[in-house]
């Protein structure tokens, strides 16, 4: 990170601060979540609604994977952001090295376990027969590229701890991109179908993770991948850290899967697709308390690390009071 960027979070106006973060956060969010609707968008219109319900039972299952991901990616930010602000940017890269590693692994054990008990899985999901082919086919594709999705998902995060908050932006808005338009491409003129959609995903991915590791090329970063010379104790914290997040996902992955249980025995697969439509644009419609919540996570931790109590106190009633206001 510069030193300019660690001094405005450390002493700039609040409110100037707040919002330059928040608003940063918000468009590379917004423009995640308008990809997933155009993605939504065209396996519906080119797949039908069997291919839009066979996306969406899955979706238990990526807010499992998304879980996990946002715990190690949130509480190491947190973390890390805690080490930046005292200056003990030793300890911020190797917490760094660790979460890493820890994620890129479990992604690929995750993605392995799936292929192996993929049965159980679709049990498990309620997936019906009629559906169980087109699902089968997306996620043959879908599950290898969920490794680089949610290790590069935690790879944003930690940029961001760093400060390099315009990058991570620029990342998630140009992978956006690059979805819609494959989607168009492989799905719409191509004809590839659901496989397509998955194709296109699995570009975008490619593309956020080669902006990402611009990352490495600035000189003035303060964290660099190093050896494990802090105690592994200390991702346990981080873990700790993500716990509540950890919880709240999967809370709403337990809600998709009892709603999407229900829809199937009374609807089939007609009524998932239906539902989830409307899901699309309610994730869309929270964005704002998103953005707000991840800018929060570097003013907090940079700000409480350096023992500057009462600007983390600010922040976190600006916070309070925006996010009361969105949904006023």
């Amino acid at each position: 990170m510069s030193l300019s960027t660690k001094d405005a979070i450390l002493h700039n106006p609040l409110l100037g601060t707040f919002f330059k973060q928040a608003f940063l956060s918000l468009i590379g969010l917004v423009a995640l979540t308008t990809a997933s609707l155009v993605d939504g968008i065209f396996i519906g219109q080119y797949v039908g609604a069997s291919g839009l319900a066979a996306v969406s039972l899955l979706l238990p299952y990526i807010t499992f994977l998304v879980a996990l991901s946002l715990m190690l990616a949130i509480g190491g930010s947190v973390s890390i952001g805690t080490f930046m602000g005292k200056g003990d940017t030793k300890s911020a890269s190797a917490l760094f090295t660790q979460i890493i590693v820890v994620a890129v692994t479990l992604n690929i054990m995750l993605a392995v376990l799936s292929f192996v008990a993929e049965p159980f899985l679709f049990w498990l999901l309620h997936i019906p027969s009629d559906v169980v082919p087109l699902t089968r086919e997306y996620l043959s594709v879908i599950r290898w590229v969920f490794i680089f999705q949610f290790s590069t998902m935690v790879f944003y995060y930690l940029v961001r701890a760093d400060g390099y908050t315009k990058l991570a932006t620029i990342a998630l808005a140009l992978g956006a991109v690059t979805n819609i338009l494959l989607d168009a491409l492989l799905v719409a003129y191509l004809g590839y179908g659901i496989k397509g959609a998955a194709y296109a995903t699995a570009a975008a991915q490619i593309v956020q993770l080669s902006v990402l590791l611009l990352y490495f090329a600035d000189k003035n970063r303060a964290i660099t991948f190093s050896t494990f010379n802090k105690p592994w104790r200390r991702i346990f914290r981080a873990v700790k850290n993500g716990l509540s997040e950890f919880t709240n996902e999967i809370s709403v992955g337990v809600l998709f899967l009892v709603i999407n249980t229900l829809l199937v025995i009374n609807s089939g697969s007609i009524g998932v697709a239906a539902y989830s439509v409307v899901n699309y644009f309610i994730f869309l419609s929270i964005m704002l308390s998103f953005g707000i919540a991840d800018a929060l996570h570097l003013l907090v931790s940079y700000n409480r690390g350096a023992s500057h109590t009462s600007r983390v106190n600010a922040f976190l009633l600006i916070a309070l009071t925006t996010a009361g206001q969105n949904h006023t």
